[in-house]
């Protein structure tokens, strides 16, 4: 009886293990969003050896299937070092990833008939709108516990249009109905005139209601492409401006003078809480949306300059990101930095040494950590990297291989038929006992190399003296101040 129960324990595990390696989780809501095309879509979407061991195969065992699946997990390892971690797809993410590949001229890597029918997966006809997880995740925001940027529901949908621009694939949407729902998120009131993440009621939480320049940015952005031109919006287009440069700190008392903020809410950090305002990446934000209109020139220039100078680093040559930063984000400052130096003209740096720096700090992977200091890397980091050093023409000097090696490191970030926010070398802890425990319930425990396992369970662990607590970390490649994803994937972040 005992050997049975055993048997059956692994079973269940061995199922669950092939679905977290294979199956990205799913928001619970999505069960009530099912129907009868989404869930055929969903079916589709299964790996095909997943598929053969869900159905059974006339030539193989079960006992042979689960051999298949443990020799699967050791080799994976063997080649990786890890056990590979596929995490949720999302409509941001896969953006990211196609305009990397894109920027890179190496879109032809990835079958991007295959992305095109992940994206519109995601289009209701109803409501002509893109809606994922992240989309829903924002939109059921309490802000008493937490707030999750870039992933408002008119950002999900900008991202998803200009995926299907670079595809050549936009006749596949209702044009005019996609510029309706971006001029929705048009806020008319107040001092916050600008884009919020959703369609616009005076009903709505305060917070929700507060325009942002990232949400700026990409409407003015997506609207450009998808509109002739801006003759029947000319005074929201003043508005939009205006609402620009009133983010721009130009009192010389203020500590930041120069930058931009991301609001115009001075407790709140719209951007994230890693991203104290005003920082770079707002200032891109403001100043990009001012390209667009070849307004850039409208804003204090000699008081954007000071900024500048103060956020760089004439030792290393780069750029912080945010105030108050020691070097957090010194790869990706140094390439936004670069970008914003060239389009106001700022000379007061090395350009050669900044674009030397962030040449030569790929990592192993072949693309960007973050910074120096911590080695996260996140597809948002080299999203922003390759963005800025395209706008930069700095992707000319990157060699074929050096192009080759970026764009197959995206291949981390594959996952179905999108993309995910984090690299699959991020193992979860449930992962790793997940693999643990069906190697041991199989007694083939010593088939894994359990000390390099237990090691890598241990760099989990923090203590915190000044808190007095302990806890373990949910993933592997995390540091000491805890997880510090900027894009907050869904596994980790979610109420």
């Amino acid at each position: 009886m005992k050997r049975t129960n055993k048997k059956t324990k692994l079973v269940v595990i061995i199922a669950f293990m092939v679905c977290i390696t294979t199956i990205p989780l799913q928001n619970f809501r999505m069960i009530n969003d099912l129907n009868i095309g989404n869930f055929n879509q969903q079916i589709n979407e299964i790996p095909p050896f997943i598929d053969e061991m869900a159905m059974g195969s006339s030539s193989c065992s079960n006992q042979e299937n689960i051999e298949a699946i443990f020799e699967r997990k050791l080799n994976d390892y063997a080649s990786f070092g890890y056990f590979p971690q596929i995490y949720q797809p999302s409509l941001q993410a896969t953006y990211y990833a196609i305009f990397i590949l894109d920027a890179l001229g190496i879109l032809d890597l990835i079958n991007q008939t295959e992305i095109t029918n992940y994206i519109m997966a995601h289009y209701d006809i109803d409501s002509h709108i893109f809606l994922d997880d992240y989309a829903r995740r924002y939109m059921d925001i309490d802000f008493s516990m937490s707030y999750f940027p870039l992933t408002s529901l008119l950002e999900v949908n900008c991202y998803t249009i200009l995926t299907l621009h670079i595809l050549g694939s936009l006749e596949l949407i209702d044009r005019q109905e996609a510029i309706d729902f971006i001029w929705s998120c048009f806020n008319p009131e107040g001092e916050s005139i600008g884009f919020i993440g959703q369609p616009y009621s005076p009903d709505l939480e305060e917070r929700f209601r507060l325009s942002t320049l990232d949400n700026t940015y990409f409407a003015v952005k997506t609207l450009d492409i998808l509109m002739d031109n801006w003759d029947g919006y000319t005074q929201e287009k003043s508005r939009v401006i205006q609402f620009v440069n009133d983010l721009q700190l130009i009192s010389t008392t203020a500590e930041f003078y120069g930058g931009f903020m991301n609001d115009n809410d001075l407790c709140f950090d719209t951007l994230g809480s890693l991203m104290m305002e005003p920082n770079l990446l707002s200032s891109y934000y403001a100043l990009k949306t001012l390209k667009v209109f070849n307004l850039e020139d409208t804003i204090r220039v000699d008081h954007f300059h000071h900024f500048l100078n103060l956020f760089y680093n004439s030792t290393e040559h780069s750029f912080k990101v945010r105030p108050h930063d020691i070097d957090e984000f010194n790869i990706l400052g140094a390439a936004v930095g670069l970008d914003l130096s060239d389009l106001t003209g700022f000379t007061n740096m090395s350009r050669n040494d900044v674009i030397s720096f962030i040449l030569n700090n790929r990592n192993e992977l072949g693309n960007w950590d973050r910074s120096t200091v911590r080695n996260y890397h996140e597809l948002i980091d080299n999203f922003q990297i390759i963005r800025s050093l395209k706008e930069s023409g700095v992707l000319s000097l990157l060699s074929e291989q050096e192009k080759n090696e970026v764009a197959s490191s995206m291949l981390r970030y594959k996952s179905y038929q999108g993309f995910s926010l984090v690299s699959n070398d991020y193992m979860s802890l449930e992962l790793i006992h997940t693999i643990v425990d069906s190697f041991y319930l199989y007694d083939r425990i010593s088939d894994l190399d359990i000390l390099q396992l237990y090691n890598l369970i241990e760099r989990c662990y923090f203590y915190y003296d000044f808190a007095g607590y302990h806890e373990f970390h949910g993933c592997t490649n995390t540091y000491q101040y805890g997880v510090v994803f900027r894009t907050y994937p869904i596994e980790y972040y979610c109420w």
